[in-house]
């Protein structure tokens, strides 16, 4: 159990949400679309709380440059697909911290050994467990590391729930069926914005600068939970 909860303290659940303004236009304070600002969160799936944030808007960094920016060394990122990108993972490896992806169908992976499957892995759907490198494009360099690649039945694809899911990692070391455990607990963080929308009400942005959003956000988190206690 310690072994357990120390390792979900390890990891950090990464997610871009994007909110409506109320603002009819933009302002110097907050550059871009004068429509749309993201909210750049990477949520601690151990203690419950939110880890980092930054905030933008629609012409701001993409979900990868905004996981670049606040690496810890040690920790374990998960994310999504949407969040993918060569230069993520080699900025978060080179940053001494692991990653769990879910890996888009597009992206190229060179097999160059396959894992024994053990019966705890398979008790777990998965259905291959292979270590290789991805496969770059003329226009795309792929960052010259050792990576695993694993799919699993096990994890629910609201696109289509019989197409099983596939994740890469960097951590080789770890049972397949334990990098499928870790990254269900990718939907905790879907769970967070949840709460955001129905108890604290945060679904429009009324601050025209990224401060201002960020002041608001930690007066929910501050203020909900005291207020419903």
């Amino acid at each position: 159990m310690k072994d357990s909860w120390l390792l979900m303290a390890r990891i950090f659940a990464c997610r871009r949400k994007c909110y409506g303004r109320c603002a009819k236009k933009a302002t110097p304070k907050f550059p871009g679309a004068p429509g749309q600002v993201r909210l750049n969160l990477h949520y601690c799936i151990g203690t419950g709380n939110p880890a980092g944030l930054s905030v933008s808007g629609e012409d701001g960094d993409s979900e990868a440059q905004a996981l670049l920016r606040a690496i810890v060394a040690g920790m374990i990122y998960i994310a999504d697909r949407g969040i993918f990108s060569f230069a993520g993972v080699q900025g978060i490896v080179a940053g001494g911290a692991h990653f769990v992806f879910r890996l888009k169908a597009e992206v190229g992976f060179t097999c160059e050994s396959e894992r024994t499957l053990t019966p705890k892995d398979r008790a777990h759907r998965v259905i291959s467990d292979r270590i290789g490198h991805l496969k770059g494009s003329p226009h795309r360099l792929a960052p010259p590391m050792k990576v695993r690649s694993r799919r699993a039945g096990m994890i629910y694809n609201p696109e289509n729930p019989d197409q099983p899911i596939r994740l890469l990692t960097d951590m080789l070391d770890l049972p397949a069926h334990i990098i499928g455990l870790i990254y269900l607990h990718r939907w905790t963080i879907e769970l967070f914005f949840r709460w955001l929308k129905v108890y604290a009400n945060f679904e429009h942005m009324i601050s025209h600068s990224p401060r201002g959003v960020e002041t608001w956000f930690y007066v929910a988190m501050i203020g909900i939970p005291a207020r419903r206690d």
